[in-house]
């Protein structure tokens, strides 16, 4: 059994050797946060949950530039990209008026519910319009039902780790937690999309 363990955890470990790696940026809102988390707590000379508010909200607020830099998803012009964006930041003012921790956890909970929702139409619609505009190659034709599901599972796993966290963990110990989800995620889907592609060349029907 232990042999098999190992022998499992190389193969995961050699696989993850192999994949793309992660693009340092999106270590950028973790960096912040912990950055803004150790610099408040020395400042203060405490570990109050008003310093890790504060610091959630710094590296959301850059997570949330972040993406809005590396994709512009939604193909708008940066005036309107600029008001989305003051759009999403009313949450995090509200987090910080309210200086609970709690709100914030569930903040996340609840922003990657709303971003697994977004493909549920995949699932049952014929067209798959997330699907095309998220894997437009070739390569993805016919799969990207299956990748759809796949990405929602993933992210609802994660929103369900985050519950888990919440329940189980200290405040500092979840931000330090929280600042490592976009490498938990990134090599989480890359193992899922390997599994998928190597199941549809193994069965070039499904």
């Amino acid at each position: 059994m232990l042999h098999q363990t190992n022998r499992t955890l190389r193969l995961i470990a050699l696989t993850i050797g192999r994949m793309p790696p992660l693009p340092p940026i999106l270590l950028l809102p973790g960096i912040v946060t912990l950055a803004f988390w150790i610099s408040l707590t020395l400042q203060t000379g405490v570990i109050s949950q008003s310093n890790a508010v504060m610091a959630f909200c710094a590296g959301f607020a850059t997570q949330t530039i972040v993406r809005f830099y590396r994709s512009n998803r939604f193909g708008l012009g940066w005036g309107p990209t600029f008001a989305l964006l003051a759009v999403i930041a009313a949450p995090l003012v509200a987090l910080t008026v309210l200086d609970n921790m709690l709100w914030c956890q569930r903040w996340i909970t609840a922003t990657l519910l709303l971003n697994a929702a977004i493909f549920l139409p995949d699932l049952w619609a014929s067209d798959q319009r997330i699907g095309q505009k998220r894997w437009q190659h070739h390569a993805y034709d016919g799969m990207r039902r299956t990748l759809s599901g796949g990405l929602l599972l993933l992210i609802i796993s994660i929103a369900t780790l985050n519950e888990a966290a919440i329940q189980a963990i200290s405040n500092s110990e979840w931000l330090v937690l929280w600042a490592i989800f976009p490498a938990l995620f990134h090599y989480a889907w890359l193992l899922i999309l390997d599994v998928i592609l190597l199941s549809r060349k193994a069965s070039p029907h499904i």
